[in-house]
């Protein structure tokens, strides 16, 4: 089953969209771009198990070494990397000619679920330049 949410743009919106969406069973899966410019919040569920999935939106670490200090402190809370340099919607980097969207990390835990939605989907910071 599947569902597509309006994106909430601030960071606090967007985390309150993704913890109501997962303790309904949905997993959050990617943000799609829709030709009007909208952007879209894409949700899966798995109907023949009753999951519920949390998550977290943190800094991005500035070097690699910081990332792997964060990627260990989050495993040790139960919590797997679920996306590395999402760009945060309307939350803006603030300075002299800055407009850029903050670069964030997504964690999640999964609760009640077995299978592919249940683990570690994605591995975005193959992409990330540290």
């Amino acid at each position: 089953q599947y569902e597509m949410l309006p994106r909430a743009g601030k960071d606090a919106d967007f985390i309150a969209q993704l913890n109501a969406q997962g303790a309904r069973g949905y997993r959050f899966n990617f943000i799609a771009f829709l030709k009007s410019g909208e952007a879209k919040a894409f949700y899966v569920k798995d109907k023949a198990q009753t999951p519920k999935f949390t998550y977290w939106i943190v800094d991005r670490p500035a070097d690699a070494s910081a990332f792997l200090a964060q990627l260990k402190d989050n495993a040790s809370r139960g919590r797997a990397f679920f996306i590395d340099n999402y760009a945060s919607g309307t939350d803006r980097v603030t300075g002299p000619g800055s407009s850029e969207p903050v670069q964030k990390v997504i964690y999640s835990a999964s609760a009640q679920c077995q299978g592919v939605l249940c683990g570690d989907l994605y591995a975005f910071s193959i992409m990330s330049i540290y």
